[in-house]
């Protein structure tokens, strides 16, 4: 991933807690540079989280903390304008999952979709409530912004080429026809994958759970995305999964994605 005034560089990733991983996150940001990070799954409220060590590194901080769960948040080398947090729903904002601003004409998102638990919990119906209201969101920000970038986990694997293994996630709340539907949604509004633009039918994840081995066995899914405006691919040179984060002591249980646009 190349970081220079002729390209913005806009990565994302779900530190799994921010206080563990911050040697984490401060290597990606030494290594990669990106302009822009979305997080998500931050797991701490906003007065916690260390603004002053990636200050030091050249970054501002916009955080939506939240004890113990959730929490999401934007580091940024140029200081974001016209910040909000929420969807705009009471009591869907009542849990810390949406934070965007504005980078010159493109408004960046950091989203954090509910997990869903199991398919008929009232966790999945609220799972299915949050992506409406997302989808909602997404078109008021297209309707009034020149570009929207999407970043995060959506806890979502739309297509079978996004699982390790059909037959095990069939029919489970990352692949269930309503949340794919939903995804489907966004896409129709006028986004697009943009990892999924340059790998075509590549299978790979950014996801693997802890336990079995999964990591090294390849078992995963790639549930975490950054969905652009189309008025943004042709402007897209590049895209990427940080796997060699997920190797690290003591990881996140999913890797930084990236994407790279012609500023």
């Amino acid at each position: 991933m190349e970081s220079s005034s002729s390209h913005l560089n806009i990565a994302s990733w779900n530190v799994n807690s921010v206080r563990t991983r911050e040697e984490h996150l401060e290597r990606f940001l030494a290594a990669q540079s990106p302009d822009v990070i979305c997080l998500q799954e931050l797991k701490g409220e906003d007065a916690v989280f260390p603004r002053s060590r990636f200050a030091a590194m050249g970054y501002e901080a916009q955080i939506w903390g939240q004890k113990s769960y959730n929490g999401v948040g934007l580091l940024s080398k140029t200081l974001l304008k016209d910040v909000e947090r929420g969807l705009g729903d009471p009591e869907l904002d009542s849990e810390a999952r949406l934070i965007s601003g504005r980078l010159s004409n493109i408004r960046i998102a950091s989203v954090y979709v509910p997990q869903g638990s199991e398919i008929g919990c009232e966790k999945w119906d609220r799972k299915l409530r949050f992506l409406d209201a997302l989808i909602q969101w997404c078109k008021r920000q297209l309707q009034s912004e020149e570009h929207l970038v999407l970043c995060g986990d959506f806890n979502i694997a739309p297509d079978d080429r996004d699982v390790w293994d059909v037959k095990r996630w069939a029919n489970t709340v990352v692949t269930a026809d309503e949340v794919r539907q939903r995804f489907q949604s966004l896409i129709d509004l006028g986004l697009y994958d943009a990892r999924r633009a340059d790998s075509g039918d590549a299978v790979e994840f950014s996801w693997w759970d802890y336990r079995h081995d999964s990591f090294n066995k390849n078992r995963g899914l790639r549930i975490d995305f950054t969905l652009a405006s189309s008025g943004l691919r042709a402007r897209q040179s590049g895209s990427g999964i940080a796997k060699e984060m997920r190797t690290l002591e003591r990881p996140s249980d999913h890797a930084p994605i990236w994407v790279q646009f012609e500023a």
